[in-house]
C-alpha cells in the first residue's frame, strides 16, 4: 500500500516529516524503501540538516541554491570542520581610527562584526563610537567595509538582534549633571542598516537608571522578540557590588521587571518569554559547593537570540546563506568563578545543550503551581544552581552529569585560555603552551563538536566521561555529554592577506594571536600588533 503512492508524494510529504531516528530505522525496513531513501537529495539533506545542527534557510533562492548544491556544501563544510582542513585564510585590517587597538565585541550570525576601541590601562577617557563590518566570505571581499556609530555617551554593552529585527541596543553612560559621580544610563535602539533611531521603538531611547558610582560597568544586553534585558554592576560609595537587572518591551517602552541583588552573573533567553537567571533561586541545582566557597560569578555566552518558535523564521536571515543555525541544537557554555577565603579564585566553563534546558524549563513550568506561589529561596548552604520559575527543585545528580561537560581553566596566563566561544553545536577551546624544542610560545586551537550523540564516532576517546576534580566541590564532577575535539593542524596552506600573497610560517602565526572566537563558517584570531585579525574559513 505504501509503494503504490507515488516516489515524489512519499518522501516529500511523509519521509520528510521524520525525525532522523525514525528515517535510521527505515532503512533497515526493506531494500526498496532503503532504495527511497538513500537515493533522494531531499532526504539526505534533512539528515545532514540535522547532523550538523543546521536548519534550512528558506529566505535563500532554491534558483541560485538547488537542494543538490545545498547538499553537496553541507557535506564539504561538515568534512572541512571535521578534519579543521580550511578552504582559505586572510588578515582584515581594522578600521581606521585615532584608536591604537580595537577588540571584538560580538559577531552575528549574518556574519556582522562588532568591534569597540578599547582603553586599557588609560585612565579617563570613554568610549564614544562603534564599528560594524560584514566578515568575508570570498577571498575577493576581504577588504572589509567599516561602518562606524558614534553615540556621544560612553558605550557600556551593545546588543544585536539583526537577524530578528535588524536591531542594535546600545547601552550608554554620562554623568548627570556634567563631572557628577552620578551616571545617567540610557538604551539607545537603531536600526543596522540605516542606523537610524529603530521604527518599532515607540521611544528610540530608554532611561534605564541613574547610579552613584565610581565603578559602573554593563554585564549583557539581550534580546528575544520584544523583550529586551540589562544587567549592571556597579561599587557604590562603601566599595560593595551591586547588581541591577531591568527588563523592557522594547517596542512598546515600557518596563516589565526590575530586579536588585545578587545573582551572579549574565542571563540569558531560553525562549522569547522564558528567562534564565543563574543563581537567583534554584530549579536545577549544580554541584554542591565545598565549605567556605562561594560564587563570585556565573555567566553565560551564546552567539543567537532564540525565538519564540522555530516555526518563525527570522526576516532578516541572510538569503545567501542556504542554512543557518538551528537555535535549538545549538550548545550554551556557561563559566563559573569560585573563590576560597585564603585560596585564589578557581574558574571552570561547562557546557549543556540549548534543548535540555528549554526541556527542563518546560518541565518546572508544568510544575509551578501559579501565581500566587512562592519561588523556592536557597535551601542548604553549598547550594547554586540555574533558575526556572518552579517550586521544586531538580538536584544535580538528577540532571547535570548526562546533561553537561565541565572543563577547567588555568587561570596562571594573562592571555586566552580554555573555551572562548560557542556556535550552533562547537566551542572553541584556545590555550598557550610553550614550545620546549623550539624555545617559544605557541597558541592551541581545538574545537569541540557536541553534536547529535548518537552521529558522533563512537570509537573517539573524546566521548569517555569526563571526572572534574577541585576543592571548590565537595567530590568529583561526573560529567557524560559526549563531544569530539579536534586539533587545529599545523599545516593550514597559505594565508592570503590584503595587500600580499606568501606562503604561511605557521610557528610564527600563532605568535601572533592574543584572542579567539568563532561562527559556524569561521574561527577569528586578533592580532597582537593590532593592526587587524585573522580569518579561518571552513564554509
Amino acid at each position: 500500500m505504501l509503494f503504490s503512492l507515488p516516489v515524489d508524494l512519499l518522501v516529500e510529504h511523509i519521509l520528510s516529516r521524520l525525525s532522523l531516528m525514525s528515517l535510521t530505522v527505515c532503512l533497515s525496513v526493506c531494500r526498496q524503501l532503503h532504495t527511497i531513501i538513500a537515493s533522494s537529495t531531499h532526504l539526505n539533506y534533512i539528515v545532514e540538516l540535522e547532523k550538523e545542527g543546521m536548519i534550512d534557510n528558506p529566505c535563500c533562492s532554491y534558483e541560485i541554491y538547488p537542494r543538490s548544491k545545498r547538499l553537496e556544501m553541507l557535506k564539504e563544510r561538515a568534512m572541512r570542520w571535521k578534519h579543521l582542513d580550511l578552504k582559505w585564510r586572510a588578515r582584515v585590517r581594522w578600521p581606521k581610527s585615532n584608536r591604537s587597538n580595537f577588540d571584538t565585541y560580538n559577531i552575528t550570525p549574518s556574519p556582522q562584526m562588532l568591534v569597540l576601541p578599547t582603553l586599557r590601562g588609560v585612565e579617563g577617557r570613554i568610549v564614544e563610537e562603534a564599528y560594524f563590518a560584514r566578515l568575508p566570505v570570498t577571498l575577493a571581499d576581504i577588504a572589509a567595509k567599516w561602518d562606524k556609530i558614534t553615540l556621544g555617551k560612553h558605550i557600556l554593552a551593545v546588543g544585536m538582534a539583526i537577524e530578528e529585527h535588524d536591531l542594535l541596543a546600545f547601552a550608554t553612560s554620562m554623568p548627570s549633571p556634567p563631572n557628577s559621580p552620578e551616571k545617567f544610563v540610557q538604551i539607545h535602539l537603531l536600526r543596522r542598516s540605516t542606523r537610524e533611531p529603530h521604527p518599532l521603538a515607540s521611544s528610540p531611547i530608554l532611561d534605564i537608571c541613574t547610579v552613584r558610582s565610581t565603578e559602573l560597568t554593563a554585564s549583557h544586553v539581550r534580546i528575544s522578540g520584544e523583550n529586551l534585558t540589562f544587567t549592571i554592576t556597579y561599587k557604590d560609595d562603601t566599595g560593595q557590588s551591586l547588581h541591577f537587572l531591568n527588563i523592557w518591551n522594547w517596542k512598546a517602552g515600557c518596563v516589565k521587571a526590575n530586579l536588585k541583588r545578587s545573582f551572579h552573573g549574565g542571563v540569558l533567553f531560553l525562549r522569547e518569554d522564558l528567562l534564565l537567571i543563574p543563581n537567583v533561586v534554584q530549579s536545577l541545582l549544580l554541584p554542591r559547593l565545598a565549605e567556605r566557597a562561594h560564587i563570585e560569578y556565573l555567566s553565560s555566552f551564546t552567539n543567537s537570540n532564540p525565538i519564540s518558535s522555530p516555526s518563525i523564521f527570522l526576516p532578516h536571515t541572510d538569503p545567501l546563506r542556504p542554512f543557518v543555525n538551528d537555535p535549538l541544537s545549538e550548545v550554551l557554555a556557561f563559566t563559573l568563578g569560585v573563590s576560597f577565603q585564603t585560596s585564589p579564585l578557581e574558574e571552570f566553563t561547562f557546557v549543556t545543550q540549548h534543548l535540555i534546558l528549554l526541556t527542563q524549563a518546560a518541565g518546572a513550568l508544568a510544575s509551578f503551581s501559579g501565581p500566587g506561589a512562592k519561588p523556592r529561596t536557597p535551601g542548604q548552604e553549598g547550594e547554586h544552581g540555574l533558575f526556572f520559575p518552579s517550586s521544586k527543585s531538580i538536584p544535580w545528580e538528577s540532571w547535570g552529569p548526562q546533561a553537561t561537560r565541565w572543563f577547567p581553566h588555568n587561570l596562571s596566563h594573562n592571555s586566552m585560555d580554555d573555551i572562548r566561544s560557542a556556535s550552533g553545536t562547537r566551542c572553541l577551546s584556545g590555550r598557550i603552551e610553550f614550545d620546549f624544542q623550539n624555545h617559544f610560545e605557541v597558541v592551541r586551537l581545538q574545537v569541540l563538536n557536541f553534536g547529535v550523540p548518537s552521529l558522533l564516532p563512537s570509537s573517539s576517546s573524546n566521548r569517555k566521561d569526563s571526572s572534574l576534580t577541585s576543592k571548590a566541590f565537595t567530590k568529583p564532577v561526573i560529567s557524560y555529554l559526549p563531544c569530539v575535539v579536534t586539533d587545529l593542524p599545523w599545516k593550514m596552506g597559505e594565508r592570503n592577506d590584503v595587500d600580499q600573497n606568501a606562503p604561511l610560517d605557521l610557528n610564527a602565526a600563532r605568535l601572533d594571536w592574543n584572542a579567539v572566537c568563532m561562527t559556524d563558517e569561521r574561527i577569528i584570531c586578533n592580532l597582537k600588533n593590532k593592526s587587524g585579525f585573522e580569518v579561518l574559513y571552513f564554509g
